[in-house]
């Protein structure tokens, strides 16, 4: 499928038309427009341990081949086209991972929430790999490149002034939240992140990422 056809789909999921649970739709229809299967589960890998970087690097990777319909036509829409959009991406996790939308928690609305499941966790400290951590997302959209870092940071202050992680107080196996501010123009995009201690109740440090991504 090309892009408009992406963007159509990803907005039907956004809207509720379609449910998370249809993954392999989604997860077929991105590695049809330019990723290969390997790079495509690197891309969920990255994302479900909390790497950051490397997580936008593969999102960067996918946005700079994508057509050039993000520079024209989706540069004159709101985040409600990139919250869909990303929304589709994540779909393909719904078997481990609880991904949700637009729900209440603290002070407001998160945009995505994406929560290990119980069974995910304990696999995680059976193996002794790094257990995987929730990831709390809010999105911006700007027209200016130049505000980009800025808005990553607003998108950031907005999930911990409204105290979005409050959800996952019922979720107690879960012990640290990634929480992350992404801003979009066009083919680019930056984030401002920071990981936050369930179990000690202390945030680090705000990191943002670069720009534009490299190839892998």
């Amino acid at each position: 499928m090309d892009t408009n056809e992406a963007a159509f789909w990803s907005l039907l999921l956004f809207a509720g038309y379609l449910k998370a649970e249809k993954s392999r739709f989604f997860e077929e229809l991105f590695m049809g427009s330019c990723w290969n299967e390997t790079q495509y589960k690197s891309f969920l890998k990255h994302f479900i341990v909390g790497d950051i970087p490397l997580f936008m690097r593969d999102l960067g990777v996918y946005l700079l081949h994508t057509s050039s319909s993000f520079n024209t036509k989706i540069s004159r829409k709101s985040e409600g086209f990139y919250h869909g959009f990303m929304l589709a991406m994540l779909a393909s996790l719904s078997d481990t991972h609880y991904v949700q939308s637009n729900r209440e928690s603290g002070y407001g609305r998160y945009d995505v929430l994406v929560i290990p499941k119980w069974e995910t966790s304990i696999l995680g400290d059976v193996n002794k790999n790094k257990v995987p951590v929730a990831i709390l997302l809010e999105f911006k959209h700007v027209q200016q490149e130049e505000k980009l870092e800025s808005s990553a940071k607003f998108a950031l202050e907005q999930i911990q002034s409204q105290s979005y992680r409050t959800v996952l107080l019922s979720y107690p196996y879960v012990k640290e939240v990634v929480e992350v501010g992404i801003a979009f123009s066009g083919k680019a995009a930056t984030a401002a992140y920071s990981v936050c201690d369930l179990v000690n109740k202390q945030t680090g440090p705000v990191q943002l990422t670069d720009k534009y991504q490299e190839e892998w």
